[in-house]
């Protein structure tokens, strides 16, 4: 901002306005979480007094041809809901004062908008310096595959945060792994697959589910433990204070919620063998136990989450409160460390919807 300057003589008073032509800073720390046909936007406000607001400008390749998608935005923040599924785009932010001078490009963010609910993937949010996701055991190729979406994982810069290995080599169908922490893969990186690992972001991943609610599970009659049994055994959806703890049996969940706690276990799933299927199914996970799932051994899932309905798309969902040990969880040496959820063994999981 340019002040005018008074000038006073004795017979003769004028004024001088000097033109304010010095543009704000450009934006910085321009983040971008994926949602459901849509990419939301998020960077630091600016502190020049004279702010009117933020212009934001999108384009379909990296490093230049931005056209501007809106402007004289009053807040840092910006909702772009006209995103398409299966398409990346690459956002710059300018900040404007009330002179009309604009600022440099913000640094360029890309993303891709989810097709559907439950295209997001695999999911883990944590806020442990351990891994939080861990792959492992003998291995089969396309064990692992997302569609219309990718992994989101947080660890704090940690060296593992998405942890794998075993004999042989896992094979990852998946548009992309968001990481802030380290990849430590033990085979070559799939081609094609990109993976972002942001070491020296100070900012999290943001949830792409930010808008679903937690569970809600007071006043429900406690179920037990869904447990081995000799004889094939098929539950109803509601509380379980054991969570799922099976070694052996086959296990069928009509349609609905469970809200999976540890009371007394190690984890709210436990498998080291048998048999889960299920359509329609959320799996909450609601238990404070160092471990949310722990998967290993030869294991069968064949689940489906919901196509209506408040978890709409959402197969397995884990509350976001959870009281880990993180020191528990991740003690040295890292043989001894607990990931908060493990897949491992030499079953075949199939999950159809975001975990």
């Amino acid at each position: 901002m340019k002040p005018c300057i008074f000038l006073f003589m004795s017979l003769l008073s004028a004024s001088l306005c000097i033109a304010d032509t010095t543009p704000p800073t450009a934006p910085s720390g321009l983040a971008a979480a994926k949602g459901i046909q849509l990419i939301i936007l998020n960077w630091a406000d600016n502190q020049e007094g004279d702010l009117a607001g933020y212009n934001v400008y999108r384009s379909f390749t990296s490093g230049g041809g931005y056209d501007l998608l809106d402007s004289d935005i009053g807040d840092s923040g910006y909702l772009d809901d006209t995103a398409v599924s299966g398409t990346t785009y690459y956002y710059v932010v300018t900040a404007v004062d009330t002179s009309s001078n604009e600022s440099a490009y913000s640094d360029e963010i890309s993303a891709r908008p989810f097709a559907t609910k439950g295209g997001a993937g695999m999911i883990a949010l944590g806020e442990c310096d351990c891994p939080g996701i861990l792959f492992g055991g003998s291995g089969v190729e396309d064990i692992l595959t997302i569609l219309n979406g990718g992994m989101h994982i947080n660890s704090y810069n940690f060296d593992e945060a998405l942890d794998i290995v075993g004999r042989l080599p896992l094979t990852i169908d998946t548009e992309y792994i968001d990481i802030v922490g380290g990849f430590d893969y033990k085979h070559d990186i799939p081609e094609g697959l990109a993976v972002h690992e942001l070491l020296d972001s100070e900012a999290v991943l943001p949830d792409p589910y930010e808008y679903m609610p937690d569970a809600v599970y007071s006043n429900i009659p406690d179920l037990g433990t869904i447990a081995d049994s000799d004889d094939p055994q098929t539950y109803s959806p509601g509380y379980y204070s054991g969570g799922i703890q099976i070694s052996s049996s086959e296990v069928h969940l009509e349609p609905g919620d469970y809200y999976l706690d540890s009371i007394g276990e190690g984890a709210s799933i436990h498998m080291s063998g048998g048999l889960l299927t299920g359509e329609g199914v959320t799996l909450h996970i609601i238990g404070d136990a160092d471990e949310g799932i722990d998967v290993r051994g030869n294991v069968s899932i064949d689940i489906s989450a919901p196509t209506s309905g408040n978890y709409e798309g959402i197969a397995i969902f884990q509350k976001r409160d959870v009281n880990y040990d993180c020191v528990q969880s991740c003690v040295e040496p890292l043989s001894a460390a607990v990931p908060i959820s493990e897949f491992s063994g030499s079953g075949i999981i199939n999950i159809e919807g975001a975990v």
